[in-house]
């Protein structure tokens, strides 16, 4: 059985895994490494950025459905659009 994890694209090779076991542990790395980057990016100004941060979840064993990108994205446009 692999082994789930999650992924940033600007940092291939650290892998963020065992979800399950500490997913409040994880949640809160995640979130860290998503506040960190940004202010990478936009040097702390307190400004938004085009440039966008890449995460990537592997999980193997869910089962998901092939459509979970697209069902994923539908779901997260439904957000921006009532802003």
């Amino acid at each position: 059985m692999e082994e789930e994890y999650a992924e940033f694209g600007h940092m291939p090779h650290r892998q963020f895994n065992d979800f399950c076991i500490y997913l409040i542990l994880y949640t809160t790395l995640l979130r860290k490494e998503i506040q960190d980057e940004t202010n990478r990016i936009i040097e702390k100004s307190k400004q938004i950025s085009p440039i966008p941060i890449h995460l990537s979840i592997y999980s193997p064993n869910e089962g998901q459905p092939e459509s979970i990108v697209e069902d994923i994205e539908k779901m997260v446009r439904t957000y921006v659009e009532k802003v």
